[in-house]
Order: C-alpha cells, then sequence, then structure tokens
C-alpha cells in the first residue's frame, strides 16, 4: 500500500512577506483627491459609465502633476 503523501502546511504568519509600503501607494489625502477629481470627470464625461479606468488614470495624472508643481 503507498503512503499518502502529506500536504506541505502553511508557512506561519512571521514568515510570511510583508506588502512593502513603495512608491505605488499614496497617502490617503492624495487618493481622496483623486476620487474626487475621477468623479469630476465622470460628470463632464455626461456620467456615462464604462470609463471607470480611465477617469482614474487621468485624474491619477492631474493630481500627481499638481502635487509636484506645489512643491517648493
Amino acid at each position: 500500500m503507498a503512503a499518502i503523501p502529506k500536504k506541505p502546511s502553511p508557512k506561519p504568519a512571521a514568515r510570511r512577506a510583508k506588502p512593502s509600503k513603495g512608491p505605488a501607494e499614496l497617502p490617503d489625502q492624495a487618493r481622496e483627491r483623486i476620487a474626487m477629481k475621477a468623479y469630476e470627470l465622470w460628470g463632464q464625461r455626461g456620467q456615462r459609465h464604462g470609463h471607470a479606468m480611465q477617469d482614474w488614470i487621468e485624474a491619477e495624472m492631474i493630481v500627481t502633476q499638481d502635487l509636484h508643481e506645489a512643491r517648493p
């Protein structure tokens, strides 16, 4: 009779890789500004659905540019 292989046990939580806070993460205030700008763009588009990602990316670019221009 063949032995049934054991399933590998999951790694303990302490060993799991923790997500790093990298340049892709935004402060909550910037994320809120982007969301508000994306909503504004959606309204300018005539509130048509199906372009949420495009509105978000455009809003992200606008807000990021504004933040960089505001730097001393």
